[in-house]
C-alpha cells in the first residue's frame, strides 16, 4: 500500500503541476482549476482502495497502464477509478466540464480535436505524469492538442519534475521510486 501511495502522490502531483502549466502556457482562463483537475485526476483510485483494499491493490499490482486497470475494475467492480474520479466532481461549479476533463483524460489526441480547452490539458497532462522524459507519444499528443514541439516539451517536463519534487518535499509527502514501483 505504501507503494501505491507514493505512485499515487508522485502521479497527481505531475498531472496537476503539468496541467497548470500547459493551461497558462495556452492562455487558460483559469490555471488553478486545471491544477485542481490534474491533481484530481486519479482520486478514484482511492475510493476504490478503500472499498476493496486488498483486491484493488493486487489489480494495480498487476495492470501497470491506466486504460487496462480501469478495464480490470469495470470488470471485478462493476466501476471504474476513471468514472469515479468524474463523478466524484458531481455538483462543484462547472461540474460537468471538470468531469469531461477526467473522465477523457486517456482518449487518443485524434479524439480530442473538438473537446474543451480544459479536457485538452487534461489529457496531455495525465499523459505527461508517468515518464520521467516524455515518449513519443506524449510529444505528438502535445503537438496534436496544442502544436507544442518537442524541445518546448522537453524544458517543460523539466520544470514540472522540479517543481513536483519541490511541492512533495514542502508538503512532507515521500513521493520517491522505488525500484519496484509501477506506472499507473
Amino acid at each position: 500500500e505504501q507503494q501505491f501511495l507514493k505512485q499515487f502522490w508522485r502521479n497527481s502531483l505531475q498531472a496537476a503541476t503539468a496541467a497548470h502549466v500547459f493551461a497558462t502556457l495556452t492562455r487558460y482562463r483559469n490555471p488553478s482549476e486545471a491544477y485542481l483537475c490534474g491533481l484530481l485526476h486519479n482520486i478514484g483510485q482511492l475510493v476504490l482502495l478503500r472499498r476493496h483494499r486488498q483486491e484493488w491493490l493486487q489489480l494495480w499490482r498487476d495492470h501497470n497502464e491506466a486504460g487496462m486497470l480501469a478495464a480490470e475494475e469495470r470488470s471485478r467492480f462493476q466501476d471504474d477509478h476513471i468514472e469515479l474520479s468524474a463523478r466524484l466532481l458531481t455538483g462543484w461549479p462547472d461540474s460537468e466540464l471538470l468531469a469531461d476533463a477526467l473522465r477523457y483524460r486517456l482518449e487518443p489526441a485524434s479524439r480530442m480535436r473538438d473537446a474543451s480547452h480544459l479536457a485538452k490539458i487534461i489529457n496531455l497532462a495525465a499523459a505527461l505524469a508517468l515518464p520521467q522524459r516524455p515518449d513519443d507519444a506524449a510529444v505528438q499528443r502535445a503537438d496534436a492538442l496544442f502544436g507544442i514541439g518537442e524541445a518546448l516539451l522537453q524544458e517543460l517536463s523539466q520544470q514540472i519534475s522540479s517543481e513536483v519534487s519541490r511541492v512533495a518535499e514542502g508538503l512532507g509527502i515521500d513521493i520517491s521510486a522505488d525500484a519496484d514501483t509501477m506506472a499507473q
